[in-house]
């Protein structure tokens, strides 16, 4: 009965929108083959507005929308939820990287459109390699203070030949000190900040988990064969986490969804993934970033969790996700997202413009994208949303976390305990 009414409610909740392949993508205002299949632009919902409202505010204008007047702490989510929903996301929500001599392309993407653990094996078949011990089917490693990390990136600030393919998000930014103690990972940001860095030394070490336990059960594969076989298992691995933790955890609905593969053998949504910049713009939780974290007994600011990888390796995997575990997300609303991420707020909102999304207003029939009830919001949202109409990104931050059940804060650490 169980998986029965799991297979009706999992198609219900799919099927609230249209099914994929979306009729728009950012590459044209109409629909050509081109725009039906080159992935590289992002998919749609509705069309483009014929041009950017001119009674639109200034972007700059808006900070004080944004701006953390007080800490207001989620009712339900840690800190824990947070790293992992950046670390998760950025596998397949990333924009066009700036790159030296050309004008970056909001429009375009560098994505697989995968739940395909980009984060720790890379976009590219190379760099996979080149992350890969070519042995047993595990992914390279060290050991540090008696734990499995990945290896350093660099030595004397260079990095290692082994790892030419590999790239840091900021890498010239940074001194050669704290270079040499960056990790060779799979995405451009694996680096970025402590949750990064915690959730793919776990995965990391998951995966030689799997490959050794394969290892030990088919001596007779290859490297070749226990390396993709670990990765298959990972990956589902992490769905099941997606569908039973991190989705149940944000959704509102009492019953509680499962992976269960078996229940859709050819549904009509299953379709090639393709990232919609709705999507994309949507996906803007900035204010669960505290003002500071709390580990190991003191507080860190945000500035000192970039690009320090030592937070990890020093105080070890198991206490940095007990911290996280343990500390308060901030709530996802107005007014309190961090001074030091309004820049990336702002960044979405013009984004928002550049790429012409339409008003929020104009998707009152995608349940998706309907506001949260009145009780949930800032007293002056109706005038925040008219002063953002034209940015899906910034009128949805007035949606607010709703308080979980104490069976739900049990089953899964990202709930306060």
């Amino acid at each position: 009965m169980r998986s029965a009414v799991n297979k009706v409610l999992t198609n219900l909740a799919i099927l609230k929108v249209p099914t994929r392949p979306n009729r728009y993508s950012t590459m044209a205002d109409y629909t050509s083959w081109d725009s039906l299949t080159d992935r590289t632009f992002s998919g749609r919902h509705l069309p483009a507005t014929a041009a950017v409202n001119p009674r639109l505010p200034k972007v700059e204008d808006l900070a004080e929308l944004y701006e953390r007047e007080r800490f207001v702490e989620s009712p339900k989510s840690t800190v824990l939820f947070s790293y992992f929903a950046q670390w998760f996301t950025d596998g397949f929500l990333r924009s066009e990287r700036a790159k030296p001599g050309s004008t970056r392309d909001l429009r375009r993407n560098e994505s697989n459109h995968e739940i395909d653990l980009t984060n720790l094996y890379g976009l590219r078949s190379d760099v996979t390699r080149q992350l890969r011990a070519l042995e047993g089917g595990l992914l390279k490693s060290q050991q540090i203070n008696g734990e499995e990390y990945p290896p350093y990136l660099c030595e004397d600030g260079v990095p290692k030949p082994e790892f030419s393919l590999i790239e840091v998000l900021r890498f010239d930014e940074q001194s050669a000190e704290k270079r040499n103690r960056l990790f060779a990972m799979g995405s451009d940001t694996s680096n970025l900040q402590v949750g990064f860095v915690m959730h793919n030394v776990l995965f990391l070490r998951e995966h030689n988990r799997i490959a050794r336990q394969l290892a030990a059960a088919y001596p007779r594969w290859d490297d070749d064969q226990l390396f993709a076989t670990a990765r298959n298992v990972l990956t589902v691995l992490l769905i099941k986490v997606v569908i039973e933790d991190y989705i149940n955890h944000i959704t509102p609905f009492l019953f509680k969804l499962r992976l269960q593969p078996g229940s859709f053998p050819n549904p009509k949504w299953y379709r090639q993934n393709w990232m919609a910049v709705e999507f994309q713009l949507l996906y803007r939780w900035h204010s669960l970033v505290p003002p500071t974290y709390r580990i190991r007994g003191q507080d860190v600011a945000i500035w000192d969790t970039l690009f320090e990888t030592e937070l990890v390796t020093s105080n070890g995997l198991g206490a940095m996700f007990e911290d996280a575990s343990a500390q308060a997300a901030g709530a996802v609303g107005l007014r309190n997202t961090p001074p030091e991420l309004w820049h990336v707020e702002a960044a979405s909102i013009q984004q928002g413009r550049e790429v012409r999304l339409r008003s929020y207003n104009d998707y009152p029939s995608w349940p998706a994208f309907r506001a949260s009830p009145p009780s949930t919001r800032s007293p002056r949202t109706p005038r925040c949303a008219r002063a953002c109409d034209g940015s899906t990104a910034a009128s949805t931050t007035s949606s607010s976390s709703s308080a979980c059940s104490p069976r739900s804060r049990a089953r899964t650490p990202c709930c306060r305990r």
